[in-house]
Parts: structure tokens; C-alpha cells; sequence
């Protein structure tokens, strides 16, 4: 047997001079974990957070069990053991069961096994280890059955939302289209071999690049079991998530059956499908920081065509941000799959990204959102603080880290600047390389984010910057009343500077849309005078020739 063979036809198999001893250990685990589930018919064991005021420590676990074929009727009785480590009871909690068919002309038809979601929602705190052992059913013992397996959790420290200190440190680890190739173990490895003490891990779309081939999901979730059954995924759709029924036309049916992102207990939107409830778009507490996902690939505008009123995306986000405490919670951060600001040849300038930056960013804007990171071009490139396509102080910083590994390859190619420049003003930093990254939020007020480049059998941060919290600093455009400017090592000059460079740039952007509205009625005028006078020119014509008509009639 091969790593091939265990992972399928969708991963890519590396030469043998490339692995690290440390890889194929990983590759040897993977395929007793596989050969282990024949038996204990239980596969595809993930984590995901489910936080609420009455649960903040809640998170669900997600598994799979065979199903034969579309006639068998779904099992009852499914669920998970789970306890605090160092207690003798254990506490079974049932899962909410679905699963789907799936058909598409590549492929043909699909049946999915039985997936499961069980909420673990009562005695757990924070910072607490928790194990927890996924059952086909109840015992009369009232413990896991003996050929269960059994794995390990620490649920995160108390969000400050829910009461936990908001200078508290928080480590978020991001990465992108993962995919599962060669390059894709090697993320997985390195964030497995260097743990941070992690809160979570946020995969910004384009998870397994099933694209029909829904075997593919299954291998995916093989790859990355290591991870997800020790830190939280929480995730949103790419564009590779979209995978329409050739049949039902839904679209995000095995992406919202498998990883459907807390459905029982906020159910904010997207899927709604023979009663299964997935969110496309949702946001959530982790430590210091409030966590929005937004899907690319639902609509999200401010006005509907169809419906005459704004989309429901963009309305959910709205009251999201306004909800937010930040006396609380300091820290807001989005993520989306296709990114709004990007320099790389590919995936420039789509209407998803344009279109949802349109939208959308004086919401961030005016809610001071922090950081934004976004997937789908396979590269890596990290923007200065960026508003309204200028750079100034006060803005979000975004970040583009669709570069987990997938199966399409890195994106190398790049576009210049204006007037010869290498690069766009507000681009930092951009390499075509594989890797992932990891923000770790310092306080309130400052964050360290780091970028880990893949070099085998290595990896080490090619990138780093610190980011201030946009939220304590001054808007774009407005004076900086803090006391910042009264600092006694002399920098008061480079201060100033700083707000007359933002107010500049907020005067250029004014006069900019200005001229732009000035122009547009100009050519609306000269337009209409011009039809005007053509309309007059062929009355007088058609009089011209109705009188010529009577004269030659009089002779």
C-alpha cells in the first residue's frame, strides 16, 4: 500500500527523496487509521466550535458511518461519549443524522454515508481537557464500547464576549484551498508539529477539491483527521464547495452535510435543503476576538433585483457588527474565499470580489475591522492597511493565504504597479509559494501575524508584521485625538504626518468620486442635447419633405 492509495486518486504522490522521515510516519498512521475504521465502521472525526452565552465552551464532533444505499433509513441511536479528563463518568450526548445523493456527468451517481453531529454543550469550561469517543450506539454501561476510539480535546480560554479577559492572548492559525497533494501533507505537518497552543483553525474555502468526485471528500477528511480531532475547524465555501446536482440543482450539498458550521445552534443562513440547516455565512467568539465568515458565492449585494431589497447576507452582517461589544471583545476579524485586493495575474478583478468589496467595505470601514483573509488565488500576499484601494492608517490589513497545497498548482505570476512600479502601493509583500499562517492576537490592542512558508523537510516565517487594532486607532480621514501625539521622544512630526497622509488620501478619494459624478452628468447632458438636436434635425427633414411632396402635387 501506498499513501496514494490511502488518500485516492486526488492526492498526488511525492518522490521518495522529498519525504521527511516525519511524512511518512504520517502516511503510515493514516493508513492504520483507514484500516482501522473497516471494523469500527466510524470514519471522517472532526471538531468544530459551537460558543453561546449559555454554552461558551460548546463545540460539536462530527463523524461518518457506512450507508449502503438511498433506501436505508437513517440509524437512531448515534452519538458521542465524552468527559473530563481525570473523571470516571462519561456523559452520551445523540447526533443529529443526515446525509445526501449527489450526481453530476463526471461522476455519475453518489450516495453518502451517514454523517453525524453531536453538540457537546453541558459541564464544559474553559481551558478544560476533554475526551470524547464517537458511538454507533448507547451502552448499558454507560461508558464507550471497548472497540471505540477515543480522542483528546482542550477546549480554549473563555471568550472575553462571554466574560474572559479582553487582553488575553489568542492564536489563530489560518491557511487556504488546502486540497490534498504532497504540499498539502506538508501543511498539515507543520502545523501539527509546531502547535502554539492554538485556539482554533480557520480554512477560508476550497477544502478538499472533491469537484464531483465525492470519494475525494472522504480521503480529505482522512488527511486531516489529525488535526481536526485535536483543534476546531471552523471554515466557510469556496468556489470549489459549489458542486451543483446535475438533478435537484442545489448546490453545497456535500459541503454543508459534512461541515455545516454549528446548525443547531445559530442558524444565520445559506442552506436549507430536506431539513438540513447549514450556515454559508455566520460568525462566532473565540478568545478576544469576534470571527466573521462570508460565503463569495451567495448573493450579498445592498439591493436585489430579484427581491427589491438587500441580500440577506449583507443585511445578517450589518446587525452582526452592530451587535458587537468592543469594550469585550477588541478584535473583529472577516474572512472570505475570493479576495478583494489582489495583485496576482489569476482571479484578478472577479465579480465576487469586486462585487462583495463594493458592498461591503465601508461596513468594515465604519465598524473597524481589523484584519481580513481570504483564499482562492494560490499564492501568498499580505496588503498594508488598505481602504477604498489607498493605503492609510486605520484601515483593515487583508491578507491572501489561499496556499494550503491544492491540486491546481501555485499562482507565480504578478501584475505591476502604476507608472512602472513592481507592484500596487498597497500590496506588502507576495510570494507563489505553499504554506499557511498563524495571527496571534497579543492583547487588545496588538497582533503578531506570521507567515510559514513550506520548505521540506522545514518550514520557517518568510513573512511578519505586527498589526495594530484598527478599533483604537483614528478613521481614515479623521484627526487623531489620542495622546499619541504628545509622546516626549520627539516623533510628534512623523505622527502628523501620518493623519495628513490618511486626510490626503481621504480628500483624493472624495474629489476622485467628484469628478467621477461630474463627468457622468456632463456626458448624460451632452448626450441628451445630442439626441435632441438629431430628433429636431429629422422633424425638420420629414417637414422638408412633406412640403416638397405639396408643391410638386400643386403642379
Amino acid at each position: 500500500l501506498t499513501l496514494a492509495s490511502a488518500l485516492g486518486d486526488a492526492y498526488v504522490t511525492p518522490e521518495a527523496a522529498s519525504m521527511s522521515a516525519a511524512m511518512w510516519w504520517t502516511a503510515l498512521l493514516g493508513l492504520l487509521l483507514a484500516t482501522a475504521r473497516t471494523s469500527a465502521q466510524i470514519s471522517e472525526v472532526h471538531l468544530t466550535l459551537a460558543p453561546s452565552s449559555i454554552a461558551p465552551s460548546a463545540l460539536y464532533v462530527s463523524f461518518a458511518t457506512p450507508r449502503q444505499d438511498e433506501a436505508e433509513e437513517a440509524p437512531t441511536g448515534t452519538g458521542v461519549y465524552y468527559r473530563v479528563q481525570g473523571s470516571s463518568s462519561w456523559t452520551f450526548v445523540p447526533a443529529s443524522v443526515t446525509s445526501y445523493n449527489h450526481t453530476s456527468l463526471g461522476y455519475g451517481y453518489y450516495v453518502s454515508p451517514w454523517f453525524h453531529h453531536a453538540l457537546l454543550d453541558k459541564d464544559l469550561e474553559a481551558e478544560m481537557v476533554v475526551e470524547y469517543a464517537p458511538a454507533e450506539a448507547a451502552t448499558t454501561d454507560g461508558k464507550p464500547p471497548a472497540s471505540a476510539a477515543t480522542y483528546s480535546y482542550q477546549t480554549p480560554s473563555l471568550a472575553s464576549a462571554y466574560g474572559g479577559d479582553s487582553e488575553q492572548k489568542t492564536v489563530l492559525v489560518l491557511m487556504g484551498d488546502l486540497g490534498q497533494t504532497e504540499h498539502s501533507a506538508t501543511t498539515v505537518q507543520h502545523i501539527i508539529d509546531n502547535d502554539f497552543n492554538t485556539d482554533t483553525v480557520l480554512l477560508v474555502g476550497d477544502l478538499s477539491y472533491a469537484d464531483n468526485n465525492q470519494t475525494r471528500w472522504e480521503t480529505w477528511a482522512e488527511l486531516t483527521e489529525q488535526i481536526f480531532t485535536k483543534k476546531a475547524l471552523m471554515t466557510l465555501p469556496g468556489n470549489h464547495e459549489i458542486e451543483t446536482d446535475i438533478v435537484d440543482d442545489v448546490s453545497f450539498k456535500p459541503y454543508a452535510s459534512r461541515y455545516p458550521m454549528m446548525p443547531t445552534v445559530y442558524n444565520k443562513g445559506g442552506y436549507d435543503f430536506n431539513s438540513w440547516k447549514a450556515n454559508m455565512w455566520y460568525s462566532f467568539e473565540v478568545g478576544n476576538a469576534h470571527i466573521i465568515h462570508l460565503s463569495s458565492y451567495h448573493p450579498f449585494g445592498t439591493y436585489s433585483y430579484a427581491t427589491g431589497e438587500v441580500s440577506e447576507q449583507y443585511a445578517w452582517l450589518s446587525n452582526d457588527l452592530i451587535s458587537v461589544d468592543r469594550s469585550k471583545t477588541p478584535w473583529i476579524i472577516a474572512n472570505m474565499h475570493a479576495p478583494w485586493y489582489n495583485s496576482n495575474v489569476n482571479h484578478h478583478n472577479e465579480i465576487q470580489a469586486v462585487g462583495m468589496r463594493e458592498s461591503m467595505e465601508d461596513l468594515f470601514q465604519k465598524f473597524s475591522v481589523s484584519v481580513v483573509f481570504a483564499g482562492h488565488v494560490h499564492a501568498y500576499e499580505r496588503m498594508h492597511p488598505t481602504c477604498l484601494n489607498h493605503t492609510m492608517p486605520g484601515c483593515p490589513t487583508f491578507i491572501n493565504i489561499g496556499d494550503g497545497g491544492n491540486r491546481e498548482g501555485i499562482y507565480g505570476e504578478w501584475l505591476p504597479g502604476q507608472d512602472g512600479a513592481p507592484a500596487p502601493d498597497w500590496s506588502a509583500f507576495r510570494q507563489g509559494s505553499y504554506g499557511h499562517g498563524v495571527l496571534t492576537l497579543m492583547n487588545s490592542t496588538t497582533a503578531l501575524w506570521e507567515w510559514h512558508r513550506n520548505k521540506d523537510p522545514e518550514w520557517y516565517v518568510e513573512d511578519s508584521v505586527v498589526i495594530e487594532n484598527t478599533y483604537f486607532m483614528a478613521k481614515p480621514g479623521e484627526a487623531d485625538t489620542s495622546d499619541g501625539g504628545d509622546d516626549d521622544d520627539g516623533d510628534d512630526d512623523e505622527g502628523g504626518d501620518d493623519d495628513d497622509s490618511a486626510a490626503a488620501f481621504a480628500v483624493v478619494a472624495v474629489l476622485s468620486n467628484m469628478v467621477s459624478m461630474v463627468c457622468g452628468a456632463l456626458i448624460v447632458f451632452f448626450m441628451m442635447r445630442y439626441l435632441q438636436a438629431r430628433i429636431q434635425r429629422q422633424s425638420r427633414g420629414e417637414s422638408d419633405l412633406e412640403l416638397e411632396s405639396l408643391v410638386q402635387v400643386s403642379k
